[in-house]
């Protein structure tokens, strides 16, 4: 084998997740799972609540402070979701994303309950897992353990009519969205480009993490989905990603998600953050070029000495 192709092979099994990291991984999935399992009624398939028997209380109401009503909330369904789901984390595993679809008896729910009550109860359920339990305001539950990865659990609502799932937002507001539509497209994607997007993307959030780029992981990979060629090797196609958004300036940064719920994913980022994003993708697209012309010169030498400006010193090792 060529020997950049043959460092950039090397370089992607020693960033991504080991087996270890793994089993760990899903010994703590299981352990949230087993929780909501246990303490939670579900529906069925045919949309009938099959645990009834088991919460003669009815422990399965949820009771927001602030809330008009009382309201029982069954499990329609949980899942791995993020960069879990896409297989495309880094070692070490930081956090696996839980999704926790839940079912509610009324749809007025969302103008009596807050975002706050929602995650309040989720926090008591998941209560006495791991070693802390971590709320965010607005988001999901973390549950923390003794040793990463620690597992985010997202809880949103599915109405009948309802295109996307409702997760809770900051205040009284809630936002819509589909997580698992990125998941979806990023295995279905990587099957039809012969599973060159996952490495891709791993090269590209190893890339963010190590020079604190600032993109947040679910904006990454849907550039990296718009910006894959479906032919090409992937030193081609890290200097075809970084020349785009060289050229291109902010607007590269623009992009509506997957889902159809977000019309531009880069809201977050600042003036001042873009620029600096901007800054360090011409900066990147640099070093590729650099490597791409010693790569055709033969110069391997060359080539392994830009891409570790590119990557780190542990590049190809």
């Amino acid at each position: 084998m060529d020997p950049t192709l043959a460092a950039f092979d090397r370089f992607l099994r020693n960033i991504s997740p080991k087996p270890d990291e793994l089993a760990r991984a899903n010994e703590h999935v299981r352990l949230v799972r087993d929780r909501i399992n246990q303490t939670m009624p579900f529906l069925d398939n045919l949309g009938k609540p099959n645990q009834a028997e088991r919460f003669p209380d009815n422990p399965h109401i949820w009771i927001d402070e602030n809330a008009l009503i009382r309201a029982s909330v069954w499990v329609l369904g949980k899942s791995i979701i993020g960069s879990a789901a896409r297989q495309t984390q880094l070692s070490p595993i930081e956090d696996v994303d839980i999704l926790l679809i839940l079912q509610c008896t009324s749809p007025i729910i969302l103008n009596s309950w807050t975002p706050a009550g929602l995650l309040k109860n989720l926090s008591n359920t998941l209560a006495g897992i791991g070693t802390e339990l971590v709320t965010w305001e607005g988001e999901c539950v973390t549950v923390k353990f003794a040793n990463a990865p620690y597992c985010d659990v997202f809880p949103a609502f599915n109405f009948a009519n309802q295109r996307h799932l409702l997760f809770p937002k900051r205040g009284n507001q809630w936002y819509r969205g589909d997580p698992t539509i990125l998941d979806g497209v990023v295995k279905t994607t990587d099957q039809v480009f012969n599973g060159r997007l996952r490495p891709f993307i791993k090269l590209l959030k190893y890339w963010n993490k190590l020079h604190s780029v600032g993109l947040k992981t679910f904006h990454l990979e849907t550039l990296a989905v718009r910006e894959l060629k479906q032919s090409g090797s992937l030193p081609a196609a890290l200097h075809s990603f970084f020349l785009h958004g060289k050229q291109s300036g902010r607007a590269f940064l623009t992009i509506p998600s997957l889902d159809g719920a977000v019309e531009d994913m880069s809201q977050y980022l600042t003036s001042i953050s873009s620029q600096e994003i901007t800054k360090k993708i011409r900066v990147a697209e640099k070093f590729c070029r650099s490597a791409l012309d010693a790569y055709g010169r033969n110069d391997s030498a060359s080539a392994m000495t830009a891409y570790r400006l590119l990557f780190g010193l542990n590049f190809g090792e």
